[in-house]
């Protein structure tokens, strides 16, 4: 399950029913349910709403897929698809979708850190340029950056550097 903080930025507008329907339900039946109930409430809500076919969320999740399985032939891992780790890595790889699909780039001073990861992680670094290639993109050395940190945190706690 998703934590409070992700659903909060996931889906900002149904954290806000989610988070008074909680307090309703504590006010009527007099109980005091935890906060973490809330997001309970708000993944209730987004799912029903989901119930129609969205082609986008479709097309995301396609990438996603391709990604994922891109990766785990690439580093020669099998990721645990139901786990936190995972879970994370979609969140960031639907963010990184988000602001490709926006024309939107992460921009910072990071040219160090992107040097050094590169060199640093040199088959991680392949596999982010493998990514960018079949996602048919181009975006900057801060998104790869980007990619490279998540592929990389993602394998690390897969045990792919084993």
């Amino acid at each position: 399950m998703r934590s409070r903080y992700e659903v909060k930025h996931l889906y900002p507008n149904e954290m806000k029913i989610g988070i008074a329907a909680l307090a309703l339900i504590n006010n009527r039946l007099s109980i005091q349910l935890p906060e973490e109930e809330a997001a309970s409430i708000t993944l209730h809500l987004v799912d029903y709403g989901n119930k129609e076919i969205n082609p986008s969320s479709i097309k995301e999740k396609s990438k996603l897929t391709k990604v994922t399985e891109f990766i785990e032939t690439q580093m020669n891992i099998k990721i645990d698809k139901t786990g936190f780790n995972y879970s994370r890595f979609a969140t960031h790889m639907y963010y990184l979708f988000e602001r490709i699909d926006t024309d939107k780039n992460i921009s910072s001073e990071n040219e160090k850190m992107f040097e050094l990861l590169k060199v640093q992680y040199p088959k991680t670094y392949d596999c982010a340029i493998a990514i960018k290639n079949i996602l048919n993109v181009e975006f900057n050395d801060e998104e790869l950056l980007y990619l490279i940190i998540h592929i990389n945190r993602l394998c690390s706690r897969e045990d792919c550097y084993q």
